[in-house]
């Protein structure tokens, strides 16, 4: 199976410095990310009341994104919000658009990286592309669902929800068996699904958010460790001497 080349173009000025080393490194069976484009000038949107009120809607976007040439999946990001209130539309065949306005803020305040959450999302659309051809195929909607599983395809109408499917995501029963209603080579949702157990905290941040969660027993643990680091030390002293 051909990885399928992913570009990521950034609209407008970006309010958090992402780590792209981090995405284009990634080492994926079905995709990769080979260029990044910046377009800073956008249109002027239907509705501007203020930089932080700015929306745009799905055809000014398409508009926007259709100049970009490339002979991969076109993956835009921005910092606006779209109209309809939803963070990702598909654009086109090989187009699409993820807004993390305000959910930037709804990521950081649960220590969940905007990185991880781009991933996520790229992972949505590649496994699209992989059983439908056409991203913006309509056949898409028979898979997200509106209630909260974990699922790559849960619909997160209430944005809130994306902080349960951002870190490692599952694919759920229902998705798995339309999946293999289509025509999917062997083995492929399980290395989907292990790919998608990658996604998930640094180590560090997993143990800063244990120490502020539970910073008694983080204390008590780190007084003990010393503890028994002093004890050990003077055996070993000891038993030189």
């Amino acid at each position: 199976m051909d990885k399928v080349k992913v570009k990521l173009v950034f609209l407008g000025n970006p309010r958090h410095k992402l780590d792209l080393k981090k995405i284009k490194g990634l080492d994926s069976k079905f995709f990769e990310v080979v260029a990044e484009e910046y377009i800073k000038t956008l249109p002027e949107p239907k509705k501007n009341d203020g930089y932080l009120d700015v929306e745009y809607t799905v055809p000014e976007i398409i508009e926007t994104v259709g100049s970009v040439s490339f002979d991969g999946v076109v993956i835009a990001i921005m910092n606006y919000r779209f109209d309809d209130g939803f963070y990702l539309h598909r654009l086109r065949e090989n187009q699409a658009c993820l807004s993390i306005a305000g959910i930037d803020r709804l990521l950081l305040d649960n220590h969940i990286s905007l990185e991880n959450f781009i991933i996520k999302n790229i992972y949505e659309l590649i496994l699209f592309k992989n059983i439908f051809s056409d991203m913006s195929s309509n056949e898409a909607y028979k898979m997200v669902h509106q209630d909260t599983r974990g699922c790559l395809f849960d619909l997160n109408g209430d944005q809130t929800d994306v902080i349960h499917n951002t870190e490692k995501p599952i694919i759920c029963d229902e998705c798995k068996a339309f999946i293999n209603s289509k025509s999917t080579s062997s083995g492929f949702i399980g290395k989907f699904e292990s790919e998608l157990k990658k996604i998930k905290k640094p180590l560090i941040s997993s143990v800063e958010l244990f120490i502020k969660k539970y910073p008694l027993f983080s204390v008590s643990l780190t007084l003990f460790s010393s503890f028994l680091i002093s004890v050990l030390a003077g055996l070993f002293v000891a038993k030189v001497t």
